[in-house]
């Protein structure tokens, strides 16, 4: 896991999130740790777990600044982290869960007309997931023996533009307007 820190190519450490020192920090402290890879890994998870995940993204472009000039060009970085809390449980005999994703953006863009940088919480979202067909509902001790099938889910994601705003920055890490 990440300890927080972004090396941009100067060499100078920029990011050091506490959001990232807290999650490593409190990773000790849970009786069971997994390593997951998956958006949905807590749709074949047995019944009753909570489920903390962590992302991290990094996005660099250089692009136009009109579309069309490729003299004048635009630079954006983008760094975006989220935590995910999860809770698996039974849907009518079918694995499900309730999810809370709380994001957080680093972002910052140079042109010859804007620079402009910024961070902060980003829109929360809270998802609702559920296996169609394939995936049971389990215990934590049929979940040992269970052989895993071919299975298909819905998802329902609510964004809430509930995140950090300014009104006058060119660029925002929320769609609150």
């Amino acid at each position: 896991m990440a300890a927080g820190v972004l090396i941009w190519r100067s060499g100078r450490s920029v990011l050091r999130s506490p959001l990232t020192l807290l999650c490593v920090a409190a990773a000790p402290l849970f009786s069971t740790i997994a390593w997951a890879g998956s958006a949905r890994d807590c749709l074949n998870a047995p019944m009753d777990s909570w489920l903390i995940t962590y992302n991290a993204s990094y996005s660099a472009s250089v692009t136009p600044e009109d579309g069309t000039d490729i003299s004048s060009r635009a630079r954006s970085n983008v760094f975006g982290q989220s935590v995910v809390i999860s809770r698996t449980m039974d849907f009518w005999g079918r694995t499900g869960g309730l999810s809370v994703v709380l994001p957080y953006t680093f972002a910052d863009v140079n042109s010859s007309s804007v620079q402009a940088r910024t961070n902060g919480v980003s829109d929360i979202g809270f998802l609702w997931q559920m296996n169609i067909f394939g995936g049971p509902a389990l215990t934590r001790e049929q979940f040992q023996s269970f052989v895993p099938q071919t299975f298909s889910s819905f998802h329902l994601y609510v964004g809430t533009p509930l995140g950090t705003y300014n009104a006058t920055s060119p660029i925002n890490p929320s769609a609150n307007r």
